[in-house]
C-alpha cells in the first residue's frame, strides 16, 4: 500500500501560496502547514522526477524561468530512463506491502530491490548503476539523503556484480564498412542521384567518416530562450560546415552527448581519390541540391526525418538491406 504519513519533507514557507497549491494538486504534491508529503495513490501516475524537483524549487521560492531551466541538467532520455527504474521500485514496494517512497533510513527495502534488479540480468552492472542514481535523484527531490548511497548498499552492489555476474562481457560484432563503399560505387554520379539517394550516401559517409552516433549529427542538445522561457533543439546548421579550397572540409560538432560544457570542437577530414566516396563532395552536393529547403539548416524534413529512422532502427534496416545484398 502507499501510506503518506511516513515519508514526509519539511520544506520554507511559499512565495505565492495559492499559485503553488494548484500547481501541486496538478502534480499530485500534497502540503499540510509546512510538511510537503508524498502522493497518495491516486495520484502516483504523476509522480516523476520533473514533477518531484519542480515542487521542491517552487517551494524554495524560485521562479519559472529558474525551475525550467534548472531541468536541463539532465538529458531528456536520462530523466525517462530514470522514471522509468523508480516506476519499477514503486511497483516493487506496492507488491510488496510496502510505504512508497520507503523511510530514507530504512536500508532494507532498497537491498531486496537491488537483488531483484540483479536477478533479472545476467550482467547486472550497469542495471544497478543506473538504479542507484535513479533512486538518489528521487530521494534529492525530497529534500532527502538516499539510502541507496548507503555504505551497506554500496558494498552490496559489489557484492551483486561480483557474485551475480553470470556470462562475461562479448564485443559487439561491428558492421562491416566495404558492403558501403561498394554500394555507393554502383551508384551513379552524386548529380544524377535521386534527393533520397544523396541524402543516404552523405549521412552514412559522414556517420563512417567520424564514426558518430546519430545524435552526433541530429543533436538532442538544448538552447534555452530567456525571453520566451523555452528551450529548443540545437540545430546541426550549415554554420557548422565549412569548405575549404584544397578539397577538405572542417564540421564543428556542438550540443552533442559528449559536448556537456558546450565548447564544442571541430573535426577537419580531407577529400577522397575516389569521387564516389568523397564525402566532402557528396556533402556539397547535397547541400546544393537542398538550399531552396534549408534557410540555413541542414534541412530538417530530410536530414533529421532521416537520422530519427536511422537511431530508432539501430542500423536495422540498413543490415537488413545490405544483408539481401551481400549475404552478410
Amino acid at each position: 500500500m502507499v501510506a503518506c504519513q511516513t515519508m514526509v519533507s519539511h520544506i520554507g514557507s511559499h512565495v505565492d501560496s495559492t499559485t503553488n497549491k494548484v500547481a501541486e494538486q496538478q502534480q499530485g504534491i500534497h502540503t499540510v502547514g509546512e510538511v510537503t508529503r508524498t502522493p497518495t495513490e491516486h495520484t502516483l501516475a504523476n509522480f516523476c522526477l520533473k514533477n518531484l524537483w519542480c515542487h521542491k524549487l517552487r517551494s524554495l521560492g524560485w521562479s519559472e524561468r529558474t525551475v525550467k531551466q534548472f531541468m536541463h541538467c539532465w538529458a531528456v532520455s536520462t530523466i525517462s530512463q530514470y522514471n522509468r527504474y523508480i516506476d519499477k521500485f514503486r511497483d516493487f514496494c506496492l507488491q510488496n506491502s510496502v510505504d512508497f517512497p520507503p523511510s530514507a533510513e530504512d536500508t532494507s527495502v532498497v537491498a531486496n530491490f537491488m537483488c531483484f534488479i540483479a536477478d533479472s540480468s545476467q550482467r547486472p552492472e550497469s542495471q544497478l548503476r543506473t538504479t542507484s542514481a535513479a533512486l538518489s535523484c528521487m530521494y534529492d527531490g525530497l529534500g532527502l539523503s538516499s539510502p541507496s548511497q548507503s555504505v551497506e548498499i554500496k558494498r552490496l552492489q559489489t557484492a551483486l556484480v561480483k557474485s551475480g555476474t553470470t556470462v562475461p562481457a562479448v564485443r559487439t560484432r561491428s558492421m562491416p564498412a566495404t558492403p558501403f563503399y561498394e554500394l555507393f560505387k554502383k551508384w551513379p554520379d552524386n548529380e544524377k542521384l535521386t534527393l533520397k539517394q544523396l541524402r543516404l550516401k552523405a549521412i552514412t559517409l559522414l556517420a563512417l567518416v567520424f564514426m558518430a552516433r546519430p545524435s552526433d549529427l541530429a543533436p538532442r542538445g538544448h538552447r534555452f530562450d530567456k525571453d520566451l522561457e523555452c528551450s529548443s533543439l540545437i540545430v546541426f546548421s550549415t554554420n557548422n560546415v565549412e569548405f575549404h579550397d584544397d578539397g577538405s572540409c572542417t564540421v564543428r560538432f556542438f550540443g552533442i552527448k559528449n559536448d556537456t560544457s558546450r565548447s564544442g570542437f571541430e573535426v577537419r577530414i580531407p577529400g577522397a581519390t575516389d569521387h564516389k566516396l568523397n564525402v566532402v563532395q557528396c556533402l556539397q552536393s547535397y547541400l546544393d541540391c537542398t538550399t531552396v529547403y534549408s534557410r540555413g539548416y541542414l534541412p530538417h524534413q530530410y536530414s533529421l526525418l532521416y537520422m530519427h529512422l536511422f537511431e530508432q532502427s539501430n542500423l536495422t534496416l540498413l543490415r537488413r538491406y545490405l544483408g539481401k545484398l551481400y549475404n552478410l
